[in-house]
C-alpha cells in the first residue's frame, strides 16, 4: 500500500498527526526476531516455534506438478478478457486482463494489519501469515487477508477473516479506501483495514485458527518494530514476500526516519 505514502509531505503530515497508527510504528533495525509462532491447521492452538524450519518442513511436499493453458469456460475464480480502448492520442489499442469473477459488489478482498497490544513480556505486534501460494511456486508472506462474501461490509470481512486465519477477534480502527493490487494486470481490488487486537481479553487467549478447507497456513507474531527487516532477511532465504506487504512495511520504515 506504498501508495498511501506518495510524498515526504505525506510522510510528515502523518508524522504531525499524532492520532495516525503509522507514527506509533518506529522502526529498529535488529536481527533477532521474537515470539515467532505457528497456527496448526483444523483448528488445533497456537503454540510456539523457534524458528521457521519447522514451518518450511511440513509445507515442504507442496509443490508445481504441471502448467496448462486455461480457457474461460474451465476457471472457476477468474477470467481472462480483451480490452478494446482508445489511448490518449486517440488511436485505437488492444489491452489484455484478468478479473475476479467472485466479486460481488464494488470490492473484492480485505488486507488486515493488525497491531496486537503490548503486554509486560511481549512487544506491539503484527500478525502474517506464510502459506505456498501456486503462481509462485513458493512459500510467501502476506497480511491476513480474504474475499468479501455477499451482503457482507469490508468490516464484517475483516473481522470474520481474522478470527478464521489466526483465531484472533479485533476491533476494526480504520479502513482504507479501495485500492488496486495490480492495475496493468487485472481490475482486482481491495481494502486495507486496520485493526486493533487486545491480548488483555479472555477470547484472545489460546485462540484457535480455523482456516477454510484446502487452506495451509501458518501465522507467525511479528514485533511490529522489526516487520521490515524480518521481511527482508526471509526473503533473501526462504520465502516471497506479498510487494503490499513489503511497501507498508517499508512506509513504516521511511516514516520513522523523517
Amino acid at each position: 500500500m506504498i501508495s498511501i505514502f506518495r510524498s515526504s509531505k505525506n510522510f510528515k503530515l502523518l508524522l504531525n498527526n499524532n492520532n495516525n497508527f503509522l507514527l506509533k510504528s518506529c522502526l529498529h533495525q535488529t536481527s533477532q526476531l521474537l515470539n515467532i509462532k505457528k497456527a496448526p491447521l483444523n483448528g488445533n492452538k497456537l503454540h510456539e516455534i523457534k524458528d521457521i524450519d519447522h514451518h518450511i518442513k511440513k509445507m515442504s511436499k507442496a509443490k508445481i506438478l504441471n502448467v496448462t493453458n486455461m480457457n474461460n469456460n474451465e476457471s472457476k475464480w477468474i477470467a481472462l478478457d480483451k480490452i478494446e480502448y482508445q489511448d490518449p492520442s486517440g488511436k485505437n489499442r488492444i489491452w489484455e486482463m484478468c478479473h475476479r469473477t467472485s466479486r460481488k459488489g464494488d470490492c473484492d478482498a480485505v488486507c488486515i494489519y493488525t497491531i496486537l497490544s503490548a503486554t509486560k513480556d511481549k512487544p506491539r505486534e503484527t500478525l502474517l501469515v506464510s502459506q505456498f501460494r501456486p503462481p509462485v511456486g513458493k512459500l510467501t508472506f502476506e497480511f491476513p487477508a480474504g474475499l468479501i462474501d455477499e451482503n457482507e461490509t469490508a468490516e464484517q470481512a475483516a473481522v470474520r477473516e481474522l478470527k478464521e486465519e489466526t483465531g484472533y477477534h479485533g476491533v476494526v480502527r480504520e479502513i482504507s479506501p479501495i485500492i488496486f493490487s495490480d492495475p496493468g494486470l487485472t481490475n482486482a481490488n481491495m481494502k486495507l483495514v486496520v485493526m486493533d487486537v487486545d491480548r488483555s481479553l479472555k477470547i484472545n487467549q489460546n485462540v484457535v485458527a480455523v482456516p477454510d478447507v484446502g487452506e495451509f497456513i501458518d501465522v507467525f507474531h511479528i514485533p511490529i518494530d522489526d516487520l521490515y527487516s524480518f521481511l527482508i532477511e526471509k526473503e533473501k532465504t526462504t520465502h516471497a514476500v506479498d510487494s503490499r506487504l513489503l511497501h507498508f512495511a517499508y512506509g513504516l520504515c521511511v516514516a520513522s526516519k523523517i
